[in-house]
């Protein structure tokens, strides 16, 4: 009786059936946790390559720019800009209200400087103008009006308007004040000089409305803060992809390894028979 039991073919059928699955079982579980395991290592392994080029940068003396357009805002928004050069223009209108660079003297005339001047005279808030070359390789990125709100944080008067005309483009700022312009500027024309045109400004912002209150003038956004690249972490989150791609990666590669284990014993079996 005992003998016919182990024996018995039916058995000794499913015996071999519950072997083959939990053979199956354990590939598809050590390949799945081989993968799974493999992705989240390597994705660890780049996130510390790239904080370790990180932190050799930014301890290297050697200077690098990605991109010179990024570094000239980087230099625009710079809270610690160099006002040596606003403070000059400030000092220079204590003398006369119209500053001309020697870049823009071509451009101006005499007579219409005269004119300006005498409009500039007696204001009852001070209002001054400069004809400057802007370009967008300085420390302003050629901004006329972050120009115009630099100088005037260099004025020592309480009120006052700067007036900036940078060759092609026109802005002003204001220190103690604020005008209600309005959306229309005053426009130039082919036949408009630069004098003329700064002249139309002044006009059109000594007629403008005077808000209140005043809000206090920004000149510059406040500094960013750069995070050290030693303080950099490992994101939970890349962690949780780098599983995920393990698990879909692993998930596909245990099936095909089952697959390719169940045909090899199917062949065998079937050599046996």
């Amino acid at each position: 009786m005992t003998t016919g039991i182990l024996t018995d073919p039916r058995r000794r059928g499913q015996s071999s059936g519950v072997r083959s699955r939990l053979v199956r079982i354990v590939i598809a579980v050590l390949v799945f946790s081989a993968v799974t395991a493999g992705a989240i290592i390597w994705s660890v392994s780049r996130f510390d390559d790239a904080r370790a080029e990180r932190i050799d940068r930014a301890n290297s003396d050697d200077i690098r720019v990605d991109s010179i357009y990024d570094d000239r805002i980087e230099s625009r928004f710079d809270a610690d800009y160099d006002r040596s050069r606003y403070r000059t223009m400030a000092e220079g209108f204590a003398s006369a209200p119209i500053l001309v660079d020697e870049y823009q003297a071509w451009a101006v005339d005499d007579a219409e400087l005269s004119t300006l001047r005498t409009e500039l005279e007696g204001l009852d808030i001070p209002t001054y103008v400069a004809f400057l070359s802007l370009s967008d390789l300085d420390d302003a990125d050629g901004d006329a009006k972050l120009v115009a709100a630099r100088i005037a944080r260099e004025l020592p008067d309480e009120k006052a308007t700067v007036v900036v005309l940078g060759g092609t483009g026109v802005d002003f700022a204001e220190k103690g004040i604020d005008r209600r312009l309005g959306v229309e500027y005053p426009q130039r024309t082919e036949k408009t000089t630069a004098v003329g045109w700064a002249l139309a400004w002044v006009r059109a912002l000594n007629a403008a409305e005077v808000d209140e209150p005043y809000t206090e003038l920004e000149v510059v956004p406040e500094p960013r803060e750069k995070q050290r690249p030693e303080d950099l972490a490992y994101n939970p989150g890349s962690a949780v992809a780098g599983a995920a791609f393990g698990l879909i990666t692993g998930g596909g590669i245990a099936a095909v390894t089952v697959a390719i284990v169940r045909g090899i014993r199917s062949r065998k079996k079937d050599v046996a028979r």
